[in-house]
Parts: structure tokens; sequence; C-alpha cells
């Protein structure tokens, strides 16, 4: 991302406070880093994080895996599990729903249309806000249980999914 497009970056006021490298904020300060490429995920209590760098990003992924009892490097190794990473058109799953594949640089006219996000155990998925991979994403981790995102909505992401990955 060049610095011009970083600094053109307006940020989508969550519904939730958030915690953004380690500090509460709540959700209309997320404008405090508009100019400022984030990272975004959530735990499993529903916390919602953003990160300013890549590094604060992974540390966070690989202490969830760890804690999850999953090596970072074999989060696709649970025994017989292939799933999906799977956007939903609707809140709560409704509607069409688009999975994931491997790396999608466009989800074709599934762009910005998910405000659902389902991730099977033992993988990793994102979704950038923009077709390639580029501009912010938010990325989930599933331990040894699935995980649900209901409304993509509520962390500033409904309809704003363009391309994606799904790891393991």
């Amino acid at each position: 991302m060049s610095a011009e497009e970083e600094a053109a970056i307006v940020q989508v006021v969550p519904q939730v406070p958030i915690i953004i490298d380690g500090v509460l904020y709540k959700p209309e300060d997320i404008t405090l880093f508009n100019g400022h490429r984030l990272r975004f995920t959530t735990d499993d209590e529903g916390n919602f994080y953003a990160f300013t760098t890549v590094e604060g990003a992974e540390k966070f992924l690989v202490d969830y895996l760890i804690q999850s009892g999953i090596e970072a490097t074999h989060i696709n190794k649970i025994e017989g599990t292939r799933g999906s990473v799977t956007l939903c058109e609707h809140i709560t799953y409704l509607g069409e729903y688009f999975d994931i594949t491997g790396t999608m640089d466009s989800f074709g006219d599934f762009n910005d249309k998910g405000s659902s996000f389902i991730v099977s155990p033992g993988l990793l998925g994102i979704i950038w806000e923009h077709e390639g991979r580029t501009g912010e994403y938010f990325y989930r981790a599933a331990g040894s249980a699935i995980v649900m995102v209901p409304f993509l909505g509520a962390f500033g992401w409904n309809d704003r999914a363009s391309s994606g990955q799904r790891v393991g």
C-alpha cells in the first residue's frame, strides 16, 4: 500500500469498543487512526482488536493459537478437519454464501456483500477490504472449534470484503 493510499484511509466506526495495540477505545475513537492502516480481529469472547503493525497482529494470532493448543505452523493439522472459510451475504449466516478457497484476489460478484463470517476448526480466514488482497484486513483463526461471526458490521466490516485467503 502506498503512502498516499494509507493517508487516504478513513476508518469505519464499529458498534463496539475496540482495543488498538492493547489500549481500549470507544468505538468513535477509531477515527483517531484515520490515515493509518489497521489489521482487525476478534477473540473467542467477542472482544474487538486492531493493530497498527503486522507484527502486532501476528503476535496476537500466535498467542491465540498457543492458547488453543495449536502451533502456528500447523494451523491446518487438526486430525480429520476439512472445513471452509465462508462469507454469508446477510447477518446470522443467511442469504447467498461464498467459500473462500485458497488465495483469492477478487470475490467477483460477491465483492462488498459479506455480512457474516464462518471459519472451520484449524483454519485461518482473512478478508481484505480491496481486490488484490490490499487495504485493511480482518482475520479470524479457529482453534479446535468453529468460529462464527454473526454480524461483521458490529466491527465495521459489513459489505466491505473484496478479496481473501483461507489458510489451512
